[in-house]
C-alpha cells in the first residue's frame, strides 16, 4: 500500500475515530516497511538474517544494540566479527544506519517534532542526533524535512 492509496482511502471515508485509527495504522506500517535494504554478502547465517529483521520493530532499534545482541544470540564478540563479515559493518555502525534511515523517513512522512524523531528513532542525546544525521546527509534534520518536503531543491543521502 502506497502513501497515496492510504491518503486517498482517508479521503473517501467519513472522519471517525475508526477511519483515523485505520489510517495512522496503515502509515505507521508503511513507515516501518519500506526501509533501506542491508546488504549481506552470501552465506549469512540465519540467526543474523533474524536479528537485522528484529532491528527494523520500534522497541528494538530503541533499545539498540543491546536488541541486537540479544536478538542475535550469540556473543558480542561473534556477533561483532560475523556483522563486519557479512554487512562490512560493525554492530554499532549498522544500528546508526537503521536509526538515521528510520528518522529520515519520519521527517519526511510525520509532522513529528524533530525531538520525537531523535527520541521515536533511539537517539537520547539532540546533539548527537543532529551531528550524526548532518554527517550522513550534509543537512540539519530540519532542512532536511524542509527539502523532502518541497520547499528546498532535493539532493543526494547517504545513510
Amino acid at each position: 500500500m502506497t502513501l497515496g492509496i492510504i491518503s486517498r482511502d482517508l479521503a473517501d471515508t467519513p472522519i471517525t475515530a475508526l477511519a483515523g485509527d485505520r489510517f495512522l495504522s496503515a502509515l505507521v506500517h508503511e513507515i516501518h516497511r519500506q526501509v533501506a535494504p542491508i546488504h549481506l554478502r552470501a552465506g549469512a547465517p540465519d540467526w543474523l538474517v533474524r536479528a537485522i529483521t528484529g532491528m527494523r520493530e520500534a522497541t528494538n532499534l530503541i533499545a539498540g544494540i543491546k536488541a541486537f545482541f540479544r536478538l542475535a544470540g550469540r556473543s558480542r564478540e561473534h556477533v561483532a566479527r560475523v556483522c563486519r563479515q557479512f554487512t562490512g559493518l560493525s554492530p554499532t555502525d549498522l544500528i546508526a544506519q537503521f536509526r538515521l534511515e528510520y528518522a529520515r523517513r519520519l521527517l519526511e512522512r510525520t509532522d513529528l517534532s524533530v525531538l520525537d524523531v531523535a527520541q521515536s528513532s533511539g537517539f537520547s542525546n539532540m546533539s548527537l542526533f543532529h551531528r550524526r544525521f548532518r554527517a550522513a546527509t550534509k543537512l540539519t534534520p530540519l532542512h532536511y524535512r524542509q527539502q523532502s518536503q518541497g520547499s528546498l531543491p532535493v539532493g543526494d543521502i547517504t545513510v
